[in-house]
């Protein structure tokens, strides 16, 4: 792969704000629906095309790996693919009546794909902590677990807004949500401070910073009520989607 195509990552990161710009007039103008759905649509097209772009760049050795850098990227696009799937069910959501009823089978999905980004990265997380002889296992661990469950706890009795959920179903899945990718956020900056000063520092601190944001999302939806479908849990959804593909290209680059 080429200069030319590995500095391909910089467009895409111009593209972040861009289109973050853009849900934002959405958002405040309250522009009508169809425009809404059609943007809507980003949050559909991006993570589809980063797995099947992720597939073609990971995928081409098989699924079993013994680089755990490039399982977990593997494991990454699966991942996404399953994301496009979750958003492609939000849309009868917006428009069926009382659907917002049903949210919680979105975060279902979500669920679902964060199966194999979970395997993915602590999996990873774990070999280099073994290899490198970072500090007890047993103290990382804990403080990456408890963390995200205390953060979630406290922004729930924080904004003391469980009423507006309508369902149970909704706040038990967006805890699994909250603290999942609280988990991942931490693990993923263990990752960030062990490889501060290498080149692997940049496509993980894109992954880090997507997880962080799927984070935010969940933690919106149970604290605010600001479900799945909102145009503004959508802008964090596609950000993230896009920091996850740039972090593809950018891993790739590294490898060839």
């Amino acid at each position: 792969m080429n200069s030319r195509s590995c500095n391909k990552f910089f467009t895409y990161l111009i593209s972040i704000p861009a289109i973050a710009a853009v849900w934002v007039i959405v958002i405040v103008l309250n522009v009508p629906a169809f425009i809404t759905a059609f943007l809507t649509t980003f949050s559909i097209i991006i993570p589809l095309a980063a797995s099947l772009y992720g597939m073609t760049l990971f995928g081409r050795g098989g699924f079993v790996r013994e680089d755990r850098f490039q399982m977990m990227y593997l494991l990454l696009t699966i991942a996404m693919m399953i994301f496009a799937v979750g958003e492609v069910a939000i849309i009868p959501v917006e428009f069926i009546p009382n659907g917002e009823r049903f949210v919680f089978l979105v975060g279902v999905v979500h669920i679902t794909a964060f199966l194999p980004l979970a395997l993915g990265i602590l999996r990873y997380v774990q070999r280099v902590m073994k290899t490198l002889g970072h500090p007890p296992k047993e103290v990382v661990w804990t403080t990456i677990i408890i963390i995200p469950m205390l953060i979630t706890v406290f922004v729930i009795i924080m904004t003391r807004q469980l009423d507006l959920v309508e369902s149970i179903l909704d706040v038990t899945v967006g805890l699994v949500l909250a603290i999942g990718f609280g988990i991942l956020s931490l693990g993923l900056l263990v990752l960030v401070y062990i490889f501060r000063r290498g080149l692997l520092v940049a496509p993980i601190s894109l992954l880090y910073m997507a997880s962080a944001l799927f984070f935010v999302r969940a933690l919106i939806w149970i604290g605010w009520a600001i479900s799945l479908s909102n145009p503004l849990s959508r802008l964090i959804a596609i950000m993230g989607y896009l920091f996850l593909g740039v972090s593809f290209q950018i891993a790739n680059c590294m490898q060839n």
